[in-house]
């Protein structure tokens, strides 16, 4: 029963480990905060998140992405960029084709964002060619007002108008709380064909849906579209009505606040995964180091062994010749009947003594650095060429 138990909690264990993020709720949840300019929770939240060294990596890969979001709403570019190449480069280490998808819609998002239209309209007209693969909804529908746009910096006023249509279409089905961003852009398009009435229709449904949706970015921003229409249009009454809204609206959004106090703890992670990099680094280097040592210990062992059959070949050889000469010296003497003990060289001789004072096969082959069959086939030719069986017979010659 207790085994039971240990078995289930440990499957619980590796259960808890390997569970996803829900990013759905997660979401939600920045999406939240972060209309709420409570952006200090959103960091809180995803760093704490991506501390977690069993997260997938899909899971990385979005949270990366919610921190971009986060820095976009306080305009700091630089981070945003920062946390889409993490996210990039974890997306093509892993070949998650979707994820990348996705990364590269932020990218565009981030360079019209910084006017940087041209790198932003390579990157779209790359999506439009596939079809906007992989896309969801709210992607799709802002890469659609951010063609629009580029028609309209172009002069192509009906092209813009059908692109922002598309967007709005997907934007009311799926997130209408961004449609403000639309119709800042439907408000340019109709002052320029001088359709002023569509345009300020356009600016009062913006501030509704902003306000519905307690999202203060949107109501400064299309303040600031119209504040910057009037600018243009030379009209001082109607830029400074805009300009003092756009003012008090930014009081309350305090960026630069909010971007201090984020930046404080990205310099803390940033700092954590310099150090997690060290130590891996030094890990890296500690165990090729032990390897290359483990190699080389192993070249060592081998070449002496090498060298040591070498000599035991060798001795093998002079043995050999040894005995070849033995045999000759005893045939001849067989033949003119001179005295066995004679036919004997100095090694045999030598065994003879040391088997005379006990020692054992193996003493004897370690004290002449011979293999102990060696000194077996020895004692045999010994015995043949004295005529004996046992080697207490050996006592008997001196």
């Amino acid at each position: 029963m207790k085994i039971n138990l240990f078995v289930f909690l440990i499957f619980c264990f590796q259960i808890s480990l390997a569970q996803e993020v829900n990013i759905v709720k997660l979401n939600d949840k920045i999406y939240e905060y972060n209309n709420n300019l409570e952006y200090k929770k959103s960091q809180d939240t995803l760093l704490h998140l991506l501390s977690n060294e069993n997260l997938t990596a899909h899971d990385q890969i979005e949270i990366n992405i919610l921190l971009s979001m986060t820095y976009k709403r306080l305009q700091d570019y630089k981070s945003v960029l920062l946390y889409l190449s993490d996210a990039k480069k974890i997306a093509v280490e892993n070949k998650l084709i979707v994820s990348e998808d996705e990364i590269n819609a932020q990218f565009a998002f981030a360079f019209f964002d910084t006017q940087n239209y041209k790198k932003a309209d390579k990157i779209m007209k790359k999506i439009a060619a596939e079809n906007y693969r992989n896309l969801n909804s709210d992607s799709k529908s802002k890469i659609l007002m951010q063609q629009g746009y580029i028609e309209f910096l172009s002069i192509h006023y009906e092209a813009a108008e059908n692109f922002y249509k598309k967007a709005s279409g997907l934007m009311q089905k799926d997130n209408h709380c961004d449609l403000p961003i639309v119709f800042g852009k439907q408000i340019q398009l109709y002052f320029a064909t001088k359709e002023f009435e569509k345009a300020n229709n356009y600016y009062k449904k913006g501030i509704e849906k902003a306000k519905e949706c307690h999202i203060i970015k949107y109501e400064i921003y299309l303040a600031e579209v119209m504040m910057n229409i009037y600018k243009d249009r030379k009209d001082a009454t109607n830029t400074f009505k805009f300009q003092k809204k756009y003012d008090s609206l930014t009081l309350i959004l305090k960026p630069a606040e909010n971007l201090q106090e984020l930046h404080f703890d990205r310099e803390l992670k940033s700092r954590d995964n310099e150090q997690k990099e060290k130590k891996y680094w030094w890990i890296t280097v500690i165990s090729y180091t032990i390897a290359l040592l483990l190699l080389f210990i192993i070249i060592i062992l081998v070449l002496r062994y090498s060298f040591k059959l070498k000599r035991i070949n060798k001795a093998q050889v002079h043995t050999i010749g040894e005995m070849r000469t033995m045999v000759t010296q005893y045939e001849f003497n067989e033949k003119t009947n001179v005295s066995n003990l004679s036919l004997l060289n100095k090694r045999q001789l030598s065994i003879i003594d040391m088997i005379k004072d006990g020692k054992s096969y193996k003493e004897i082959a370690n004290q002449l650095h011979v293999s102990e069959n060696t000194i077996k086939y020895h004692i045999k030719i010994i015995y043949d060429i004295l005529n004996i069986k046992k080697r207490s017979q050996l006592k008997d010659f001196e």
